[in-house]
């Protein structure tokens, strides 16, 4: 029977992953749906995530099916086994792995053996780095000839690969603990996954200066090992433990620390219509200041039309992201802004893609009351490496948590590299606008795969879609992520889409498992909350010790906050410099109410009890401080 606690959670009732702690005295590492993560000695990470990954010709990853997990103490320490198959429309890959552990080492062996003939862009182990614990660390890497090349980690995102050609890596993690890692079976590089949002750098294999994809004849094996190897150096630091008790969130109401971004939603052309006044009122009901439109301009009038409508009925302001054929901008943008503009549609920003000065240039003769910027429509990858012109209106590009790593632990972890994101954005264009979106679990499409039609894996739900966007899930990574965005000064952000299960408001015929009765997803009333805050002052919110919760808390007539859980565990949380308060709590308990009346959801906010407040998984608080008689 299906669990409705997993639709109200991920927005599905596929399986969850399956969990388990390996533990060989100070050495602890996760199990994850068969990956490792987080591998720490003594309470210190190593190893943020260890595992074989599969991604297809178009670099989509495909997920695992797995089977025959199994543990057992030796006397040395610990041994697990376990198989995988990855399965694609040409895809084929059965995979036994083994992992070995003691106190001081491990390693992961893997064979994968294609049952049919495979077209793969990348296939093999990989092994992330975590951020934390490796920026700006020293490091001694061998390559497969014995050549050895000294360096660190980087600090500011790298845009190309730091390192290529690793037969063994040797990492100072600190004072007191040397890693060695040793790679066996292919060459390997590494790259720096802050580019897409991963908190990792990331050592992997087929190195990238061979060609993409290649085929694995049928009955043919891939044969892998990683192995670590820990070395303790003197005395270990004295560490601090985290107390028992409540998390503490302190609000420091008057200390302004910047302002509100706007906020407005993406729109595709083939998914810009409403379905009647009930979608169109709770568009407007939401506010967002802008709706986005993808376009291309040989995009057809209908659509262009749908969009003006849209618009039109939402109070927001029309923007653009316009992607021209190479080297036909002169041809395109003239008769493309009057086709615009034959739609009723007077855009208040136009995103120009490719982004040249020429491109930049011809648009801005072709809508001259547009502010007219650029960058990439795909990740902070493309823009980092690319030669974006310093003069422009607004610089924009997007961001997909799930774009390599699918798992939950790891969609939550991307928000810890979203400051340092936007803070090497600012540095290059300090003055500009820096603009965000339309950000999506998965990416709505991948650099690589431009001119392709992307075969589907999984029919059912299509490959842009994470369902867990529309569950509390997804409401609580938007709370992680628009705070980190906001307390680095981002001034727009762009989410999801208006409707189905790539937006906020639900439809019944879509991919989602939308309940019975229900007509908009939980991260409605987080974008709702947010969307009401534009422009107002940004108050300091403080989470002791961070990582489980999220929050952002900001002023006007009523000062607002919001805090999220980022886990799947319960939080205890304290909050201090904020009473008196009136609140509402967006959790399993109250979904159905939230997702199927909307209007009535926080009305009448209950004043919020004195003394530690219980977050269950990924639940959303909402206070709103109440005010005081004079």
């Amino acid at each position: 029977m299906d669990d409705p606690s997993d639709v109200r959670l991920f927005g599905s009732t596929q399986a969850r992953e399956i969990r388990d702690l390996i533990s060989v005295g100070p050495l602890t590492m996760r199990f994850r749906n068969g990956a490792l993560r987080r591998a720490e000695m003594a309470e210190v990470e190593i190893v943020r995530g260890l595992q074989f990954v599969v991604r297809d010709r178009y670099w989509r990853t495909i997920e695992p099916r797995l089977a025959d997990y199994r543990k057992e103490a030796t006397a040395g320490g610990v041994e697990a086994v376990w198989s995988l198959r990855f399965l694609g429309a040409q895809c084929d890959l059965a995979v036994d792995l083994r992992l070995a552990a003691t106190s001081a080492n491990f390693s992961l062996a893997a064979r994968a053996v294609a049952m049919r003939e495979t077209v793969t862009s990348r296939s093999g182990l990989v092994l992330l780095h975590p951020i934390a614990t490796c920026r700006g660390r020293s490091v001694t890497v061998t390559s497969p000839d014995g050549r050895v090349t000294r360096g660190a980690f980087p600090s500011q995102f790298a845009a190309h690969a730091p390192f290529t050609e690793i037969a063994r890596l040797e990492v100072e993690i600190d004072d007191a603990l040397r890693v060695t890692a040793r790679f066996e079976g292919e060459v390997f590089e590494m790259e720096d996954q802050r580019n897409w949002s991963d908190a990792s750098f990331k050592t992997y294999s087929r190195p990238l200066r061979l060609p993409t994809p290649y085929r694995i004849e049928a009955g043919s094996a891939i044969e892998q090992k990683i192995s670590i190897e820990i070395v303790r150096q003197g005395r270990a630091p004295r560490r601090r433990r985290r107390t028992l008790g409540p998390l503490r969130v302190r609000i420091r109401l008057g200390e302004q620390v910047g302002r509100m971004p706007s906020l407005g939603l993406g729109v595709d052309p083939d998914r810009a219509a409403p379905r009647g006044e009930a979608e169109r009122c709770l568009l407007r009901d939401l506010g967002p200041a802008i709706l986005s439109l993808s376009v291309r301009p040989a995009t057809p009038d209908a659509a262009l039309a749908a969009f003006a409508q849209l618009v039109q009925g939402s109070g927001a302001a029309a923007a653009l992201e316009v992607e021209f054929a190479d080297n036909d901008v002169e041809g395109e943008a003239g008769a493309f802004a009057r086709r615009m503009a034959a739609a009723g549609v007077c855009p208040l920003a136009v995103g120009v893609h490719p982004t040249t000065p020429t491109a930049l240039a011809v648009c801005r003769r072709a809508f001259p009351a547009a502010r007219v910027g650029g960058g990439t429509l795909f990740f902070f990858a493309q823009l980092n490496r690319g030669k974006v012109p310093a003069k422009l209106d607004f610089v924009s590009w997007t961001v997909s948590p799930a774009v390599h790593d699918t798992a939950d632990d790891a969609v939550m972890e991307t928000l810890e590299t979203l400051p340092e994101m936007l803070a090497l954005a600012r540095a290059r264009w300090p003055a500009t606008e820096l603009r965000v979106g339309p950000n999506t679990l998965r990416p709505r499409f991948r650099p690589m795969t431009k001119g392709l039609a992307l075969a589907p894996v999984d029919p059912p739900v299509p490959d842009d879609v994470d369902l867990r966007q529309t569950g509390l899930f997804g409401a609580a990574w938007t709370v992680g992520f628009i705070a980190q965005l906001a307390y680095a000064g981002v001034d727009t952000v762009l989410m999801f889409e208006p409707f189905g299960s790539r937006g906020v408001i639900g439809r019944p015929t879509d991919a989602a498992a939308l309940p019975e009765g229900a007509v908009v997803f939980p991260v409605y009333h987080v974008l709702r909350r947010i969307m009401s805050g534009r422009g107002a002052p940004l108050f300091p919110l403080e989470v002791g010790p961070p990582g489980s919760i999220a929050g952002l808390a900001w002023g006007g007539a009523a000062p607002t906050a919001l805090l999220a859980n980022l886990t799947a565990e319960p939080q205890a949380v304290q909050i201090g410099g904020f009473d008196p308060a009136r609140s509402w709590r967006l959790d399993e308990a109250g979904f159905p109410r939230a997702t199927a009346e909307p209007a009535l959801f926080d009305a009448g906010m209950p004043e919020l009890a004195s003394g530690p407040v219980m977050l269950p998984p990924y639940a959303v608080l909402c206070l709103q401080r109440a005010q005081v008689a004079r």
